[in-house]
Parts: structure tokens; sequence; C-alpha cells
């Protein structure tokens, strides 16, 4: 996707409207830690650099996890790893969120920073969720449907933005409560250890016929159906807010709703992959699960791109073809069946291609546009002559 002249136009009329409900949000870290964080970061720091920095905490609980795991072979961790987990995604909450008012206080406020902000949370969202599944211990399969639930609901976030034009938070929302509740399971978990979450309880028998269904249970799977509910819940609240605004409007809400199609038809073809080929999965998981990342991070900007330039609705992106390609080949013709490994990593060198150069070239075409530098500020035009 490359920005045209009338797009690079229509960005001078974009204009930021967010809706945040949550009370934890609003009456205790806005006024007592993210407003007090804010003076002590240095007016010459941009604000694309406090959220690029937020995700640099994250990158460094996802190192340590990989050593760990793939490096010394552990299943469990450390006490003080999951502890820094829990500090890691707490400081990416508390960056991002004063990103903007960095922007504000500095009067370097753009397009860009929204775009950037984006694109960072899509990366942020995968790695996180990554670093839950390992918390919980999830099977392969478990950790992938994870993956596209948690994903779903930030592209359904973000579908959601381009209908209504809002940014719209729940009383409950991923960004805020979500990622609390994380901490403080990271927080937990450096105190009790993995098998808190691992260890079979008996099922009581006060719950009847249930027992009998399921007559052992986890803390891991409690909480891990309980962060499903709550996925579902605002996944629900977005599509919701879409239909409602598309039948204010006047348009076609089933047009509306094809918004998602490009994002069910990759997680379709990843499903039906894992089904055809489980051992490979197991085998790639870590391609295929930031793979999946990748496709996310180029859905979603592609999406912000279109809503900020006023541009028609991306129904439709190439990096979901391969997987779709591959699907299809797997339970017909099985061309690839002996080929997945280099199909796969030549699928995953495609896509980081793809998405680099997206990012390339929409930062250099916005920071031309409005005279400014991506992670450092500088005098706007008008700045420099007087």
């Amino acid at each position: 996707m490359h920005l045209n002249r009338q797009q690079l136009k229509s960005l001078h009329n974009y204009q930021y409207v967010g809706v945040d409900n949550s009370l934890l949000s609003r009456h205790v870290l806005k006024p007592y830690w993210w407003n007090q964080l804010l003076k002590v970061i240095p007016m010459w720091m941009a604000p694309n650099l406090i959220t690029l920095t937020g995700l640099g905490f994250v990158t460094v609980n996802v190192i340590t996890m990989l050593v760990y795991k793939y490096g010394y072979g552990m299943e469990g961790y450390p006490g003080w790893v999951y502890a820094s987990w829990a500090v890691g995604l707490f400081l990416y909450q508390s960056f991002d969120a004063i990103d903007g008012s960095q922007a504000r206080r500095t009067n370097s406020s753009s397009p860009l920073g929204q775009l950037f902000d984006h694109g960072v949370d899509a990366i942020n969202t995968s790695l996180e969720v990554w670093l839950t599944t390992e918390l919980f211990q999830l099977s392969i399969p478990l950790a992938i449907i994870t993956q596209c639930a948690s994903l779903l609901y930030f592209y359904a976030s973000t579908w959601e933005e381009y209908h209504t034009g809002v940014l719209y938070l729940s009383y409950f929302s991923g960004p805020v409560e979500g990622i609390l509740m994380v901490c403080v399971l990271f927080g937990m978990t450096s105190y009790t250890g993995s098998v808190f979450w691992t260890k079979l309880h008996p099922t009581p028998e006060s719950f009847g016929t249930l027992r009998s269904i399921i007559p052992y249970y986890t803390y891991g799977s409690c909480m891990f159906n309980l962060m499903g509910v709550g996925l579902f819940l605002n996944i629900y609240q977005s599509i919701r807010n879409t239909t409602r605004t598309l039948k204010e409007q006047k348009k076609c809400v089933c047009k509306g709703l094809f918004g998602l199609s490009p994002y069910l038809a990759q997680w379709a073809a990843v499903f039906l992959l894992y089904a055809k080929y489980p051992n490979f999965f197991e085998e790639q998981f870590i391609a295929i699960y930031l793979l999946n990342a990748i496709l996310l991070a180029y859905s979603v900007g592609i999406v912000i791109v279109s809503h900020v330039t006023e541009s028609s609705f991306p129904y439709w992106n190439v990096l979901i073809l391969p997987f779709m390609v591959n699907a299809l080949d797997a339970y017909t013709f099985g061309i690839l069946e002996g080929h997945q490994k280099e199909y796969l990593f030549a699928y995953f060198g495609f896509g980081l291609g793809i998405y680099g150069n997206f990012v390339a070239h929409v930062i250099s075409s916005i920071t031309e546009e409005y005279g400014i530098s991506c992670l450092r500020l500088r005098p706007k035009p008008d700045e420099k002559k007087n």
C-alpha cells in the first residue's frame, strides 16, 4: 500500500477521537501515575520514541523467555523472570499511555503518532499473548487459539475505529484492565511459581454433572476461560458499536461486517493447516507465531492508514494469500506437502519485506508531508520561519 497525493492531502483533515470509559484509567492511573510519570520525561523526547521504548521493555521480556525455554530447556521460569515480565508490561502500558500527552505538550501531534502507536500496539499484543501462554503453559493448539482470539480483539477494535471514527475503550478493556490483570498474574507467579496454574484440583462434588464431565481443573484453566469471556465481550461490543453506527449512517451493514473477512480467512487457513500438519506446527511454532504477528501488524496498519487518509476499507491484502494457497494445496494437490519448511520461511521473509516496506513508506511519506521526524523532535516549517 502506497500513499498517493490525495491521501496525503486527506491526512490534514484527520482528528483523533477517543472514548475512555475505564474508571481505573480516568480516576486512578491517569491522575496518580501517568501524569506523574510524564513530569520526568524530558521535553526533547519524541512521542514515538516513548512508544518504541515501551515496546523495548516487552521485547526484553520475550528474549528472556526464549533464552530460558530454548537455551536452557526450561518449561517453568525463575521467579525473577516472571517479576520482570510484570514490570516490563506495566512500563509498556505506562509509556503507551503518555505518548499522546507528550505529543500535546510538545506541540508535535500528527497522524503519524496514531499510526505508529497502532503499529507498536499490534506487535506488543502478539508478544504479550505469547508470554501469557507461557505463564499458563498452554499446549500448541491452545496457544494458537489464544493468539487468534486476542488478535481478533485488536483487529475488531481497529475495524470499529475505521467505521465509527472513535477509538472506544470499554469499562473493562484490554489496554487498561486486561494488561493490569496480566501484570498481577505475572507478579503472583514470581512468588508461587508456575505450578500454581498447572496443579490439578478435584472438581467439588457440589458441581454435580459438571464433575463427571470435568473431574479435575487447574487455576490456569479457570483464568484462561475468564479471560476468554472478557475477550468475547469486548469483540461483541466492537461489532455492536460498528453495526449501530452503520445503521445510523444508512450504510450497508453486511458490507461493513465483510471487513472482518481478511482476518477470518487468514485464521481459517491457519487452523486448516494445523489440522493437516500438526507435527510441523509443533516444530516451527515460533516462526508461525511470529508470522501471524506480522500479518496482524500489516492488516491493522493498512486499516488505520485507510482511516486517517479517508480511503476505502481494505477488504483484501496480499499477505494472507500464501496461507490460503497453502491450505488449498494441503487438501487438494499436496504439491507443497514435502516443502512446508521452505515455504514457511519464504513466506516469513516475504511478509517481513512487505510489512517493512509498508512501514518505511508510510513513515517517510508522512514525515516529508509534515516536515517532521519520526523519532526526534524538530521545529516545524512554520516555526522555523518565526
